[in-house]
């Protein structure tokens, strides 16, 4: 007609040819369907065996745990005796510093190397003297090296007095002290020279540094912003 574009028909193609491309396509539908059928019942045939030869192993080992136990024990025996003693031995050291064993004469008694004796021994708030900082308060026990032995001050408060105990090795000495007033906090009673190795058994040689030693440890546990001061029978903790 007149004024009207013509429109371009697309071919149609015969019967036979469209139904050849259809099934075709069918026909590979189906074949991919059956590729993941059979890919799935792979995976499950697979997750069985595994699962059978699971129960299989666990089987067996529930049925041959005593031997199997028998054979890792043989096996592995001297590592296992070896842990065993180790592991007592730190038990008995750690009960016989709870009692105030020097840790030296535990490590001889139990034949454990000092060093770790020394490490069971800081949980307890044991140090070793070339470590120590006496500017931060520790608890009330500790020991630390001193000379070839080792030494311990702890306290016994009694209200308005009470007792400096020191320890140096199995010797023990009990120094009284009292509460002072203004800038003296304590008086701690130490004996003089001249009657120091009668009352307490330990050369007099080894006194300064025993009295010095005292006051560090009084000022780290007891009181950190103070000072202490050496006098002929006496050591004065003081405000510094």
């Amino acid at each position: 007609m007149p004024g009207l574009t013509s429109i371009q028909r697309m071919p149609v193609p015969e019967s036979s040819s469209y139904k050849a491309i259809m099934q075709k396509m069918l026909d590979d539908n189906a074949k991919a369907a059956a590729a993941v059928v059979a890919g799935a019942q792979k995976v499950r045939e697979e997750v069985a065996a595994e699962r059978e030869a699971a129960r299989k192993a666990l089987l067996e080992t529930t049925q041959n745990a005593p031997a199997l136990a028998a054979k890792y024990y043989r096996q592995h025996w001297n590592r296992i005796e070896k842990d065993l003693r180790e592991q007592i031995n730190r038990d008995l050291a750690t009960k016989l510093l709870a009692v105030s064993e020097p840790p030296d004469e535990v490590a001889a008694l139990l034949g454990m190397p000092e060093a770790e004796v020394l490490e069971i021994a800081q949980r307890f708030g044991y140090f070793e003297m070339e470590v120590y900082d006496f500017g931060i308060p520790e608890p009330d026990i500790k020991w630390q090296k001193m000379d070839t032995t080792y030494a311990r001050v702890s306290y016994e408060d009694q209200g308005r007095g009470g007792y400096v105990i020191f320890q140096l090795g199995n010797t023990i000495c009990r120094f009284w002290y009292e509460f002072g007033g203004g800038t003296t906090l304590v008086f701690i009673d130490v004996p003089a020279e001249a009657h120091w190795e009668a009352q307490t058994k330990i050369p007099l040689a080894q006194r300064d540094q025993i009295l010095n030693f005292i006051g560090q440890r009084v000022i780290a546990d007891k009181a950190p912003e103070y000072g202490y001061r050496i006098e002929p029978t006496s050591i004065v903790i003081f405000m510094d």
